[in-house]
């Protein structure tokens, strides 16, 4: 959500209806390639497309952005590269190999050097069944609910004093965005509305506060 600026909307299904129509992201539309001659996870660059934004999604008119690794070890609890790795990994998800290198081997020998999915149509968050537990269904969409109530447990566990919700998330990575240097966003608002997906920049300036 924070590494490519969307909504928790846009790649969650909101409710049974949209989980039934098939809105929410999905592993194909995750695109792992291998770049640069090493076959390393440092070098795995991930093309999100973002097919279900707010309301456009039943629009072909789709985002779609590009997310490095952090290349820094103390960032690997938080780096989406290597998430999907583990996740595809442990749950047997890659279409060729077993482990990282024979993974990696696999998609250096393609012509296109991505990581192919064994099952492209599942979702890119699965749901769980039992929360307490922690049993994922892979082939079962998360929705909404079980994001907003993880969210707001986590933010019980870390003490905060308000509630912590699911668009605070979103608000925080707009936030870093607008206080970037002008020479990376160009302007301002301009380019923080383009990274949001704003249509009206309006909506932009109420996080650059």
């Amino acid at each position: 959500m924070v590494a490519v600026d969307c909504r928790i909307g846009d790649f969650l299904a909101q409710d049974k209806h949209h989980a039934n129509k098939g809105f929410y992201m999905k592993l194909e539309d995750i695109v792992l390639t291998l770049e640069g001659d090493e076959p390393t996870a440092e070098n795995i660059t991930a093309f999100i497309t973002i097919k279900y934004e707010k309301r456009i999604k039943k629009s072909y008119n789709h985002r779609t952005r590009r997310v490095e690794s952090f290349k820094d070890a103390t960032l690997t609890t938080v780096d989406l590269i290597l998430m999907l790795l583990v996740h595809g990994l442990r749950h047997g998800l890659f279409k060729t190999g077993a482990t990282l290198d024979q993974v990696l081997m696999a998609a250096k020998a393609r012509g296109d050097r991505t990581l192919r999915w064994k099952y492209p149509e599942y979702p890119f968050v699965p749901a769980m069944t039992h929360p307490t537990a922690g049993t994922l269904t892979l082939s079962t969409p998360a929705r909404y609910k079980m994001a907003y109530s993880t969210i707001l447990r986590m933010g019980d566990i870390s003490g905060y004093l308000s509630r912590l919700l699911t668009h605070d998330i979103r608000r925080g990575a707009a936030k870093d965005l607008v206080r970037l240097p002008k020479e990376i966003m160009k302007a301002s608002d301009a380019g923080t509305a383009r990274a949001l997906g704003h249509n009206d920049i309006r909506s932009t300036r109420f996080y650059n506060i």
